[in-house]
């Protein structure tokens, strides 16, 4: 139930829904887990990168969310140097497509847009 009072249809008696979001020393902690070690580091290097630009923090907790989730996509078998084209970002971004029945507010729109900036294009 939300704070209306509204159940959904996925709502599990008693767990409770978060809707809060990862705060930065969360998203780090999660580095940990990307399943190559190469992306891994590269992650952390980048990390080191945006704190010595003296990026904010939310733009470091969002900007590494979206490369960690990327390489999750990638999985163990590659690394980010082996992204060469634009169609296996692509590929990556069209995971979070939804039909109408999984999202009638067609809200995955807005992660796609968000993710598509967030990767550059």
């Amino acid at each position: 139930m939300d704070a209306a009072g509204v159940a959904y249809p996925y709502d599990i008696p008693g767990v409770r829904r978060s809707t809060i979001p990862y705060t930065l020393t969360t998203t780090l902690s999660k580095i940990l887990v990307v399943p190559n070690r190469i992306n891994l580091n590269l992650i952390n290097e980048f990390h080191d990168h945006m704190k010595s630009k003296a990026c904010s923090e939310r733009h470091r907790n969002n900007t590494l969310q979206v490369i960690m989730g990327f390489a999750n996509f990638l999985d163990r078998d590659r690394t980010f140097y082996d992204i060469e084209r634009r169609e296996q970002i692509l590929e990556f971004l069209h995971t979070k497509k939804k039909g109408t029945k999984q999202d009638p507010d067609e809200k995955w729109i807005t992660t796609w847009i968000d993710l598509y900036l967030e990767a550059g294009f």
